[in-house]
């Protein structure tokens, strides 16, 4: 296939098209429904499957919806996001976004302990969705079928260190589970840097439109070859962006209990309320990984000690950053945070935690000390 064909739909993929779209035109926005390459593309992930490509879709538009991705303009990356070397360097000749990856200056271990784990997937979402956008565009204003990009990876200064750096590890599988599952046949070419490189990556960009040490000629206005006003590189993120330093830890502050919840556990940290319209303040971190998280009440009267549920349960990462909460009591009753643990078959928790009832007169209770 030449660099300026378009893939072609095959009669059986049409047929399939337009049944997979007649099974979710009742749960797909109007936009979705419009957007053919969308229907293609899960299609051909699944072999023209259409059961498994149906049930890939409707995960697709369920996490879509959840996360807000079609408004994905409007979040905030955090500031250090600017560490993460993704950049949008240029077109191919056919009109593809090209990006270029430099895991070899991706301080990653600083980027992990600067920014939670959803905050990293959704700025990297951020990028994806807005090169979906772009090929839109291109798409109207040239009547083109383009949907799919070029990625550069750069494993240039790549250190062992570096690849087996096990959170890092976890959060690339997590983002390559995220990619496969919601932008399947978005790939158009895959480019390592290794040997031979400059010669296939002018295949398929023209050398005006990549910088000088990419193999092309373009430099910054100042003649840098680097152009490190389009390509981000990355580089040490400062310690001044590091969500939980020394010094602000939990288990450093009065009032604080150390709290060990086993593998396959769980632990209950209760707060008896005596008095309505009091409320209820937490504060915990662990000293590793996240733990699971939820609040609970029970009324003096429940029967059978039956748990209503206030706060849904998830996993925090409170190893990232001290996770807070208040929640006001309208009831009196005993009301429960509850650490759960029981995901783990391996690894024992440890929490720093404070929690204090605060009385309608603003007088607080501490019930860990």
């Amino acid at each position: 296939m030449s660099e300026t064909e378009t893939r072609k739909i095959t009669p059986e993929e049409e047929v399939a098209v337009q049944e997979l779209k007649r099974r979710l035109e009742n749960e797909s926005k109007p936009e979705y429904l419009k957007d053919e390459t969308m229907f293609l593309r899960f299609l051909r992930a699944r072999d023209c499957n259409l059961n498994k490509a149906e049930e890939m879709l409707r995960n697709h538009i369920q996490w879509r919806e959840k996360n807000d991705i079609d408004d994905m303009e409007l979040y905030k990356p955090p500031e250090v996001a600017k560490y993460f070397p993704m950049s949008l360097i240029a077109f191919s000749k056919a009109g593809n976004p090209v990006r270029y990856l430099s895991f070899g200056t991706m301080d990653a271990k600083g980027l992990l302990k600067s920014a939670k784990k959803h905050d990293c997937i959704k700025s990297v979402v951020k990028e994806l969705e807005s090169d979906v956008l772009k090929m839109k565009q291109i798409n109207r204003m040239t009547g083109q079928k383009i949907d799919q990009w070029i990625y550069i990876f750069d494993f240039d200064n790549y250190t062992f260190a570096k690849a087996t750096h096990k959170p890092t590890l976890q959060m690339l599988a997590y983002l390559m589970m995220t990619y496969e599952a919601h932008y399947p046949e978005r790939l158009k070419k895959a480019i390592i840097i290794n040997e031979g490189w400059k010669e296939e990556l002018l295949k398929y960009v023209d050398a005006d439109e990549l910088p000088v040490f990419l193999g092309g000629t373009r430099t910054d206005p100042d003649g840098n070859p680097m152009c490190p006003s389009q390509v981000n590189l990355g580089g040490v993120v400062p310690q001044s962006y590091y969500l939980r330093s020394s010094t602000r830890r939990l288990c450093y502050q009065p009032g604080v209990k150390k709290l060990h919840v086993s593998r396959m556990s769980k632990v209950n940290v209760t707060l008896d309320v005596e008095e309505p319209g009091s409320h209820i303040e937490w504060e915990f971190e662990t000293e590793n990984k996240d733990i699971g998280f939820g609040l609970y009440f029970q009324s003096e009267d429940s029967l059978q000690n039956k748990l209503k549920e206030l706060i849904p349960k998830q996993r925090v990462e409170a190893h990232m950053a001290c996770e807070t909460g208040m929640y006001q009591c309208e009831t009196p009753g005993t009301y429960i945070l509850m650490f759960d643990n029981s995901y783990s078959w391996l690894q024992q928790k440890e929490i720093f935690c404070r929690a204090i009832v605060v009385r309608p007169t603003g007088e607080k209770i501490s019930v860990l000390e």
